[in-house]
């Protein structure tokens, strides 16, 4: 069959995407030229949270709700919520940055802020544990990370079509608030999302598989300094034939 032709939304989300926007998450998905590998070992898990850059302007008139820089929308209802990029997700550097956007929000450790990414019926099973809604999301996360310490998270876009996004990831943790502990236990875990999201651009679904693998603290990869992962600090596919 011939390819459909795209739609004006697919327009805008690709116009959206052009220069620097699109240069900054595909360099930091791993997928341009690779600069330096990570050469130190952070001491320290700093909290400051850096806003993504790499968020799509929804085009249109001007009914749209104003939105701070994380997508959220002001002086409405939460239930006037969008978060763009939105479906369908055809253009692969929409769904790139809807991946950065999540990274982002991740390593922020913010659970209530990320919650609201999802609807509020949203479904998860991660691991072996289901949730439904909102509350149970931010319960889960504010519980993720009383036990997992000093995270770093990175996530790379898989496969992605209409309202559906496949994510491969992996994120480093110690069982200690203090990565400088010399008897700190440190973890990586590697793992595959499905996402499918509503049209307003929130997650209504998240499936997660995820291992954990003990590693020695020398062997960390996820060693930048703060929260948001540098534009210039090496994706997925830097140490794709290292596992």
């Amino acid at each position: 069959h011939a390819p459909a032709m795209p739609s004006a939304r697919q327009l805008r989300l690709a116009a959206s995407a052009a220069g620097r926007v699109a240069s900054e998450c595909v360099r930091g998905l791993g997928l341009a030229v690779r600069r330096h590998p990570p050469t130190a070992v952070s001491a320290t898990d700093e909290a400051s949270f850096a806003s993504p850059t790499c968020l799509a302007r929804r085009g249109g008139g001007g009914s749209a709700p104003a939105r701070n820089i994380s997508g959220i929308a002001t002086g409405r209802e939460d239930n006037a919520l969008e978060r763009p990029p939105l479906p369908p997700f055809d253009d692969p550097v929409a769904a790139a940055m809807k991946v950065r956007y999540a990274e982002d929000m991740w390593n922020s450790r913010d659970a209530h802020r990320i919650s609201h990414g999802y609807t509020h019926d949203t479904q998860w099973r991660n691991r072996g544990e289901f949730l439904r809604g909102r509350d149970e999301v931010e319960a889960f996360l504010e519980r993720k990370w009383q036990r997992e310490h000093c995270y770093k998270l990175v996530k790379q876009l898989w496969a992605a079509g209409g309202d559906r996004i496949a994510v491969t990831f992996q994120y480093e943790y110690c069982n200690t608030p203090d990565a400088a502990d010399p008897d700190a236990l440190w973890f990586r875990a590697y793992g595959n999302e499905n996402w499918e999201f509503a049209p307003s651009g929130l997650m209504r679904r998240r499936v997660a598989s995820i291992n954990d693998v003990p590693i020695a603290a020398s062997e960390r990869r996820l060693t930048w300094q703060g929260d948001r992962r540098p534009d210039d600090f090496p994706g997925l596919s830097y140490w794709e034939h290292e596992d």
